[in-house]
């Protein structure tokens, strides 16, 4: 039986998109509380290295760094882009698949 590449293809990005989107929730959650319970002045919300397994065992690498509300980083493997702002706590953004 043949597969389908464009519905193989379609399902790995979305497997994707929904692993990084994981990802920056968690670092907004735990922003969100950092600034809460320190009440910093300017903080860097989302910058770092964020590494994680989807449930498929694939190891992701996402370097993100904040200049004010402006976010942008990687995400490996893939080479994969984020460029984003943020919005309060919640970090809204466009990912591009490079690979």
């Amino acid at each position: 039986m043949k597969r389908n590449p464009f519905k193989f293809a379609a399902l790995n990005s979305f497997k994707i998109l929904c692993t990084i989107s994981v990802i920056l929730l968690t670092c907004a959650i735990i922003s969100a509380q950092t600034v809460a319970t320190k009440k910093l002045g300017r903080v860097n919300l989302f910058a770092g290295v964020w590494e994680t397994v989807s449930n498929q065992g694939n190891k992701y690498r996402i370097t993100l760094q904040q200049d004010g509300k402006r976010v942008t980083g990687t995400y490996q493997p893939h080479n994969g882009t984020i460029d984003g702002e943020i919005d309060g706590a919640v970090l809204r953004f466009k990912w591009t698949q490079g690979d």
